[in-house]
């Protein structure tokens, strides 16, 4: 059974994944695919026991779902750097299976290899958010001469490195590897 918390944290999960890094409560409520009402009863006190600055009132939840999110404005939030570990724990989950989750590719007779290619070829964009989602940071070191590039850098600007598509291939080979676990 799936707690309510749970829930939150896979839709929220899912609207980073989309590259939303603010959203609202509505945004988490359509996500789940809940009404307003049954929002209402119940999972909006969760959501507002998972915030880092909630007023009080909260119903308690377990400490593994508490501060993870934050209100920057009204009806505005945004992930801690605990609820973005814990998202990304999410998203980790979702690729230990049998199947690809962008276009449902069966994994269970595929390679490692097999895998890593099926993802840089036919998901380029999906592995590249991926890729930063996963080292959250905006910078890395460029694989051809280790000098510090950026996010907004596509060929190291030092070497000529393609830095695109060793961020797809490094993206899919470690989901690869994730997908291998949850073949075993």
């Amino acid at each position: 059974m799936v707690t309510h918390a749970e829930e939150i944290i896979r839709a929220v999960a899912t609207l980073i994944k989309q590259g939303k890094k603010v959203f609202s409560r509505k945004d988490v409520r359509d996500q789940i695919g809940l009404s307003a009402d049954e929002w209402q009863l119940g999972y909006t006190a969760i959501f507002q026991a998972m915030r880092i600055d909630h007023p009080g009132g909260a119903p308690q939840i377990g400490s593994k779902y508490k501060n993870v999110f934050e209100r920057i404005e009204r009806g505005k939030y945004v992930l801690t750097s605990y609820g973005r570990e814990l998202t990304a724990q999410e998203l980790i989950r979702r690729f230990e299976g049998e199947r690809c989750p962008y276009c449902g590719l069966n994994y269970r007779d595929l390679s490692d290899d097999d895998v890593r290619d099926h993802l840089s070829k036919e998901h380029p964009e999906e592995m590249l958010k991926w890729f930063w989602e996963a080292r959250r940071r905006s910078y890395h070191k460029c694989r051809g001469c280790g000098k510090r590039v950026t996010i907004n850098d596509h060929v190291c600007p030092y070497c000529g490195f393609d830095l695109d598509n060793w961020r797809i291939r490094w993206a899919a080979g470690y989901i690869a590897k994730m997908a291998q676990r949850g073949r075993a």
